[in-house]
């Protein structure tokens, strides 16, 4: 996460858990859209082989993605 509350994501992209809209893998860190607009507070991925997270808003919104 970013101090403007963008968030950036790279790694394995395998069942969505970058939150790219694919599922390749990134070797760089690229930046995630989302739809509507918003300013992520704070950022929780899981740990192991399932691989989702989830980002809270300012407004309080919550975006899941990934391999639930």
């Amino acid at each position: 996460m970013h101090q403007d509350g963008s968030v950036s994501a790279c790694g394995k992209g395998s069942y969505g858990r970058l939150g790219l809209g694919d599922s390749n893998n990134q070797t760089m860190p690229r930046k995630l859209t989302f739809d509507p607009p918003a300013v992520i507070k704070k950022v929780s991925s899981s740990k192991g082989s399932d691989g989702h997270t989830l980002a809270l808003t300012l407004e309080g919104e919550l975006f899941s993605w990934g391999d639930g």
